[in-house]
Formats: structure tokens, C-alpha cells, sequence
């Protein structure tokens, strides 16, 4: 199965240029792409200082690095999320490679600068050393969970409850170990002991992005992981919380996988019901607990299968269950994956490029003034060089030189920098040059190409 999953890995790497998504994906590989030349970008809280540092050596490949990276870092997951239930015995536990390497979101999400496949790594990394009763050696690697994505501040609960029922009492205060390092690696920079949490750039009460509906993340479960999946998946709750009430207690399954899997699902819904925390209501946070999702569900497969003691029924079942699951993603239906639309450079990416090879062609040697990533890697520039490029926003589209190239789209710009097209043409300092325009499914893309006067 990891043989068959490097050989599609390689192939999609190949055959398809996407980038996952439009605006994080790229800003993360552009992080750890110039933090070489940048190192004060190896501890910016918002880039993931672990993700940064483990990303950097394969990103100065191009982006086809980072996709390389987070590939490999997906053999991992699977590899180490399979020894796990193996280890636990959990029957059929293979079934969680196919769980993980066909939830159609991740195949998408994959091969992109994203930081959840590695935040997943990281879980099935600490789930494999559970396993093995490696108790300290876990609170070491899951104490820099929190510098993959902040959620980690939420699973460590999980890894801290398992070693109370272990009683492992000696190891938890190793948990901490994450946030006293990059404590004392970060005041050199920041000259703040504090600033793992001053800086943590989700500590909002309120989020500019709004709110939704309580049950949103239920809503998506069919969108990430799969319908036969997701199915799997509520018979395992189910099933694991009817074991807690017979008192039929697995430390592993209820205190880490349940507990770790319903605390970081309830926390992503109430975040975004509530609009706090910068919640966007992202459907891929999941992706970062594919490993605790793989587990439950292979629990409710087992549920499932074992429900017949007729053996050639048990047989035909599992077979049955690995084909749906398996062909699910290609099937015809909104969850699956679309992969020429999927895969690929977006309609929005492909105005971008359009745009910046026009501004490319002007003569000048100002700046670049832009919010969109992905202008940064079309122009090949250095996107943290204050001297190449900075940010629209409203107080440098008021303090431009003549010969900088200002390029507005009507989403990032607007939605990020609150920087509209009248803003900047009642300013008289421009002069526009160029509008390309497309569409990014059902949604208009513009971009302006603008030059100072």
C-alpha cells in the first residue's frame, strides 16, 4: 500500500501544477522558501516555526519541494497510524491506510504548502509512540505540536489525559518542553520570554471572517473524508462510547483517539459558531486529525463487519467496504475529486500569472505592491524584501514613488487589506494600465495593474 501511495504521489507531483489552494499554501512555502535568507521567518508564529524549519530545505527546490515534503510526510502518517492499530490489534487495521490516503480532501490538500498533513504526522508520530510505551519520548515530540498548527494546544490535552490514566505522572510536565525551547530561541528575536503566546495570531475574541452554523463541520465530514468514511466514522463514536458505558475501557481509544478527536472537533464548531479565534469554518482543519478520524473509523468498520459471525458474509462485507471506500473519491459526486479542476493552477492563479508577466514587462525599477502569494512566486521575487515588494494597504497606496507597480485583485485585496479600486484611484497617484479578467468557477477575478506616476 505505501509502494502503490509513493507511486501515485509521484505521478500526481509530475502530471498536475496546482498548489492545493490560493492563499495559504502559497504563503507557507514562501516562508519557509526565504527563511534562509529571512531568519527571523524560522520563528513567525503564524507560519508554524516547526513546519518552517522541517519545510525550508525542500522548499528552496520550488514549489515541487514543498509537495515533495508533505507527500513524504503523508507515507509517514499512514505508515505510523498503521503500526499503531496494528500494535493496539485492533482488527483490520490496514483499513486505516485506506482511510487516510483516499479522504478525498487530503488528496487534494496534499501536494500544497498547508501545514495540517505535518500537524497529522505529528499525531500519528505520538499515537506510534504511545503505542510502544515510549511515554517521555511522546511528550517530547508532541510538546512542539503547537509550533505545527496552535490546535496543537488542544490535542496535547488528549496526550496529557492518557498519561493521568497511565499514570505517567513524571512525563507530563515534558509536555512543556515545545513552549520553553522556542521560548528561549524566540527572546533573542523578539526580546519577549512570552511571546509563544503574545504572538499567537488566532488569540482574538472576535473574527473577521464571522460566523456559522454549529453543526457546519458534520455538515463537511462527507466533503473531507468521504460519505462511506464519515458513516464509518459515527458508528465509531458511537461504538467506543457504548464500550465507556459498559465500562469496557481502552486507555488508547477513549482517553487519546475519542477524547482527542471529539475535543478538537467540538472546539473547530464552536470557534466558528461563535466567531472567535479568527475561525474562518475551514473544512481542511480536520485533515490535521486524520489519524485519531482513521482509528475511529476503522473501530466502526469493525463494528460493522463483526456484527455477522458468517464468515463469507464478514469476507464479502470487508471487500465490499475497501471498494467503496477506495473508488469514493472518483466516484460522480460533489466530494470527489474533480482532478483537472483540482489538481491544477485555479482560474484565479491563472489571471494572476497573466497579470504579473504584464507587470513583469514594464520598465521601472520600483516596487511591487500586492496582497495575492502566489504574484510573489509568478514574478519570482523574494516576498519578504521590503525593497522589491510590500503590501497594499491603505496607508501605502498613499505613499508610493514613481515607478512602483501596484497590482489590486478583487478578493485578497478587498477581503485582507480592505483596499477597494475606488480607494485607489481617488488617490491620483496612479496611472492603471491593465485589467485581466476570469473566473474562479462561479466567482469574477479581476486583477488591475497599476503604476505610480
Amino acid at each position: 500500500m505505501l509502494s502503490a501511495y509513493a507511486v501515485f504521489a509521484t505521478c500526481v507531483i509530475i502530471v498536475f501544477n496546482g498548489t492545493g489552494d490560493s492563499g495559504d499554501s502559497i504563503l507557507h512555502f514562501l516562508f519557509a522558501q526565504s527563511a534562509p535568507d529571512h531568519p527571523e521567518l524560522y520563528l513567525d508564529h503564524w507560519a508554524k516555526p516547526v513546519f518552517t524549519l522541517l519545510a525550508s530545505p525542500f522548499a528552496q527546490f520550488g514549489f515541487v519541494g514543498i509537495k515533495i515534503f508533505n507527500g513524504l510526510v503523508v507515507m509517514l502518517t499512514l505508515y505510523l497510524t498503521y503500526k499503531t492499530a496494528e500494535k493496539w490489534k485492533i482488527n483490520r487495521a490496514a483499513f486505516v491506510l485506506l482511510f487516510i490516503a483516499c479522504a478525498p480532501l487530503l488528496i487534494r490538500h496534499t501536494f500544497s504548502g498547508l501545514t495540517e498533513p505535518l500537524f497529522a504526522m505529528f499525531i500519528a508520530w505520538g499515537m506510534y509512540l504511545v503505542s510502544r510505551e515510549k511515554w517521555l519520548l511522546t511528550c517530547v515530540v508532541i510538546s512542539f505540536l503547537p509550533f505545527v498548527r496552535s490546535e496543537g494546544l488542544i490535542v496535547i490535552t488528549s496526550f496529557g489525559l492518557l498519561l493521568l490514566v497511565r499514570k505517567q505522572w513524571k512525563c507530563i510536565p515534558w509536555l512543556l518542553l515545545g513552549h520553553v525551547v522556542y521560548s528561549i530561541v524566540g527572546w533573542f528575536h523578539y526580546k519577549d520570554i512570552l511571546w509563544v503566546f503574545t504572538k499567537i495570531p488566532y488569540a482574538s475574541k472576535n473574527s473577521i471572517y464571522g460566523e456559522g452554523d454549529l453543526l457546519h463541520f458534520v455538515d463537511q465530514l462527507p466533503f473531507v473524508i468521504g460519505i462511506p468514511a464519515a458513516l464509518f466514522l459515527a458508528v465509531g463514536v458511537i461504538s467506543l462510547l457504548v464500550l465507556l458505558i459498559r465500562k469496557q475501557w481502552h486507555p488508547e481509544l477513549h482517553a487519546l483517539v475519542l477524547y482527542g478527536f471529539l475535543s478538537y472537533f467540538v472546539a473547530h464548531s464552536l470557534f466558528w459558531y461563535l466567531g472567535i479565534f479568527n475561525s474562518m469554518g475551514l473544512n481542511r482543519v480536520l485533515l490535521g486529525i486524520m489519524p485519531f478520524i482513521a482509528i475511529v473509523c476503522l473501530v466502526g468498520l469493525n463494528a460493522l463487519i463483526d456484527l455477522t459471525r458468517n464468515s463469507k458474509v464478514r469476507l464479502a462485507l470487508t471487500v465490499l467496504f475497501a471498494l467503496a471506500i477506495l473508488t469514493f473519491p472518483v466516484w460522480d459526486n460533489p466530494s470527489a475529486v474533480h482532478w483537472k479542476r483540482d489538481m491544477n493552477l485555479s482560474g484565479e492563479q491563472s489571471v494572476a500569472r497573466k497579470a504579473s508577466k504584464f507587470a513583469k514587462s514594464i520598465e521601472g525599477e520600483g516596487r511591487y505592491l500586492y496582497i495575492p502569494p502566489y504574484i510573489s512566486m509568478a514574478l519570482e521575487i523574494d516576498h519578504f524584501d521590503n525593497k522589491k515588494r510590500a503590501d497594499i494597504n491603505p496607508v501605502t497606496i498613499q505613499s508610493v514613488q514613481s515607478g512602483d507597480i501596484l497590482i489590486w485583485d478583487n478578493w485578497f485585496s478587498v477581503v485582507d487589506a480592505h483596499v477597494t479600486q475606488e480607494m485607489i484611484e481617488k488617490t491620483g497617484a496612479f496611472r492603471k494600465l491593465r485589467t485581466v479578467k476570469g473566473m474562479q468557477e462561479d466567482r469574477e477575478v479581476i486583477y488591475v495593474v497599476y503604476q505610480a506616476k
